[in-house]
């Protein structure tokens, strides 16, 4: 086998070249001091004993050229205070849309849209920053069981965190990809998420998510973000290889459609597709639902109190009052406490 060959036609591995133009100082020092302490104690034998820079450079969120340390791609991309600083076009953008078709608009408005915006920072931090834009923008709705209301947001956030992180790891990171950035498309009636950069090895549209088959473009950000912690206490890619059985289970779970998976020779993307649970209103629901409800509720909690089924029922503390009196009355139910005392709950009676 001609090796040299064969090295010279290896892919470029973008995420692990020196940025020449950065130094160390580039780096938050807060997100460096977090992964560093994560790997020691994840990996005592190897990075127990060793220093921080030698960690850091094995790990490639650092090299040395000449006599000076500089960060590789990924390490400004997962640990950098202002990576844009260098690659001003690796942000994310996030758009609402009004109209499901996005329909351009006459006058100076060239695309309507409820919100907008660039997300900018660390990997990390985007990642945090588009989940919050999605609950802002999010609509939830409810459904009864019982007599008491679940709520019911639009996109499980668990799936759109799996998504987004794949797409800022897995997109196309080279000269010609970092021209283009990750956009989030939220409108009425589904969310998409698309990167620059086709699916990556041996992956298809029809394999991904099917276990043994995996493929990973940059494989040492990968490798610095399963240690990068997420504002939120996980961390950036701690289900490495399970994202997409991750995204399919939330959305099972949420009673929604499977995601839609496009891959071209330029782009990835996955839809989430809206199905809106009916919206129903607990107060429409006669007082026989809310008795029973309440009976059913505290077969599964050792007591309740006021406050609490008002905030799961929905309704008016006047009618859960009414509804409780009748139920002591009945001999189903008994307070734990005496009589307007401010501690009081409510628990299914004894017998003997």
């Amino acid at each position: 086998m001609d090796f040299a060959n064969a090295e010279e036609h290896r892919p470029p591995q973008w995420d692990a070249l020196p940025v020449l133009e950065a130094t160390v100082e580039d780096l938050d020092s807060i997100l460096v001091s977090k992964l560093i302490l994560r790997q020691k104690q994840y990996h005592p034998r190897i990075f127990g004993s060793m220093s921080d820079e030698k960690i850091l450079e094995n790990m490639r969120v650092i090299q040395k050229v000449g006599n000076t340390y500089h960060p590789t791609m990924a390490g400004l991309l997962a640990l950098g205070t202002y990576p844009q600083k260098y690659f001003p076009r690796l942000v994310a953008t996030f758009a609402a849309y009004p109209d499901s078709q996005a329909k351009k608009l006459t006058g100076d408005k060239a695309l309507r849209t409820v919100d907008n915006q660039t997300m900018v920072g660390a990997i990390p931090y985007i990642v945090q920053d588009i989940l919050d834009a999605v609950r802002k923008n999010k609509h939830t709705g409810e459904i009864i069981e019982g007599a008491f209301r679940k709520d019911l947001p639009d996109y499980p956030l668990d799936a759109v965190r799996e998504a987004i992180v794949n797409a800022l790891q897995h997109r196309d990171y080279s000269d010609v990809g970092q021209a283009s950035p990750v956009h989030v498309a939220m409108y009425p009636d589904r969310l998409q998420i698309t990167n620059p950069g086709e699916l990556d090895g041996n992956m298809t549209a029809e394999t991904l998510g099917k276990g043994g088959i995996t493929g990973t473009r940059n494989l040492f950000l990968s490798s610095i973000l399963e240690a990068t912690p997420l504002p939120d206490g996980h961390f950036v890619a701690e289900n490495r290889g399970n994202g997409f059985a991750i995204i399919q289970t939330a959305l099972d779970e949420a009673d929604m459609l499977p995601a839609d998976i496009q891959s071209t020779p330029s782009t990835f993307s996955i839809t989430f597709q809206l199905r809106r649970r009916t919206d129903a209103k607990t107060k429409s629901l006669p007082g026989k639902a809310l008795g029973q409800a309440i009976l059913d509720a505290l077969k599964k909690a050792p007591s309740l109190s006021t406050a609490e089924i008002i905030a799961a029922s929905g309704m008016s503390r006047a009618t859960v009052n009414n509804h409780l009196r009748k139920l002591v009355d009945q001999g189903l139910i008994e307070p734990t406490e005496p009589a307007k005392s401010p501690k009081q709950r409510y628990r299914l009676k004894k017998t003997c």
